[in-house]
């Protein structure tokens, strides 16, 4: 067993987010304002925050390896200068302790996210 790895993974279909509302008091609880501007701005808002969704299942995944369980709200999706997903835990102790790789994918009626993370 690789003690200093953990990988989590989550699909989710994209009919769960196909008529969501920005002010929907749900999705408040699970996304940050600005993912939710981030996906709302776009045509295809259902499948970025059905994509967001199962990256931060996947991240819940990955960190329950190491006994911690982040609320929904606490992890953001982000993209870097290149496009890149990559994802922040709020709370500064757990960001310092940990470091991401994640990767997100949609197609058609699914959302995928793979992320792996390291305890350093």
């Amino acid at each position: 067993m690789i003690k200093n790895f953990a990988v989590g993974i989550d699909i989710v279909a994209v009919k769960k987010f196909k008529d969501a509302k920005s002010s929907d008091p749900y999705l408040k609880k699970i996304f940050t304002k600005k993912e939710l501007e981030y996906c709302f701005a776009k045509k295809t808002f259902a499948e970025s925050l059905a994509a967001r969704f199962a990256a931060k299942e996947a991240a819940i995944k990955s960190l329950s390896k190491f006994k911690i369980i982040p609320d929904f709200a606490d992890i953001e999706v982000g993209h870097d200068k290149n496009q890149r997903p990559y994802v922040t835990i709020k709370s500064a102790k757990i960001q310092k302790m940990f470091a991401f790789d994640l990767s997100i994918s949609h197609e058609d009626d699914f959302a995928v996210a793979v992320i792996l993370t390291e305890k350093i």
